[in-house]
């Protein structure tokens, strides 16, 4: 089991991770709450698919306010409009008691290896081989 940490991260990054007939969302839900702070924001991008034992996304958010986790679907027109797809949503995810209104989240470069997105006024460049990887 994940314990919460003193150290935390600024930014959490997050794709691929909700499958719900691959993956139960128990686990990553409890691995957001071990590395939230409380300044940390998570963004974690989904898919929408659809899964005939329940609603994907009622329960990510059902479990993210029981692990104490306030989460909102960042509004499409936040961001850039060359990387916003029909069936693609950006849950923002933050402590509760820090209302998580979400900010610009822009993605200026993305393939090849290596992103730069920009989220909280912050730049990140991203490459494999930095420590990057999925939550």
């Amino acid at each position: 089991m994940l314990r919460p940490t003193e150290e935390h991260f600024d930014v959490v990054l997050a794709s691929e991770c909700v499958l719900p007939k691959l993956y139960p969302l128990e686990p990553l839900v409890a691995c957001l709450g071990a590395v939230i702070g409380p300044e940390t924001v998570a963004y974690v991008a989904v898919e929408l698919r659809t899964w005939h034992a329940f609603d994907p996304k009622a329960r990510f958010f059902e479990l993210c306010r029981d692990a104490g986790l306030g989460c909102e679907t960042v509004p499409r027109d936040a961001l850039d409009p060359d990387f916003v797809a029909d069936d693609l949503e950006i849950w923002q995810v933050a402590r509760s008691r820090k209302s998580p209104s979400p900010p610009p989240f822009v993605v200026e470069r993305w393939g090849a290896g290596s992103a730069k997105v920009r989220a909280r006024g912050v730049a990140l460049e991203l490459a494999e081989g930095d420590g990057v990887g999925a939550v």
